[in-house]
């Protein structure tokens, strides 16, 4: 997915930093939520059906193994705009993104 505008009609997305966990790698475009099971809420991939997801990353981040209990983060860039409008893609004969770069049930 990529940022869009938003409904207010502003070019101003709301990029932060968030630590991100994932077992090979995040990709740009790629919807995020928190993870249910890791201390701390980290950022996960949100899935193929990208329910509930809490923001999209802006860029790629190959090394996302985040740790909360041995202090070691990795952070990504996401967009967590509340009224941001992404512009997608769909290819019903690809494999999604998120089973290509997300192995993660943090």
């Amino acid at each position: 997915m990529i940022y869009n505008g938003d409904l207010f009609g502003l070019q101003n997305p709301l990029i932060v930093d968030c630590p991100v966990y994932d077992a090979s790698s995040i990709a740009e475009g790629e919807a995020l939520t928190f993870g249910a099971t890791t201390l701390g809420a980290v950022l996960i991939s949100s899935g193929a059906s990208g329910a509930d997801f809490y923001g999209v990353a802006e860029e790629t981040v190959a090394a996302s193994t985040t740790a909360i209990t041995t202090g070691t983060l990795v952070f990504c860039k996401v967009c967590v705009d509340p009224f941001a409008l992404y512009r997608t893609e769909l290819d019903l004969t690809a494999t999604d993104l998120d089973v290509v770069s997300s192995t993660s049930t943090a």
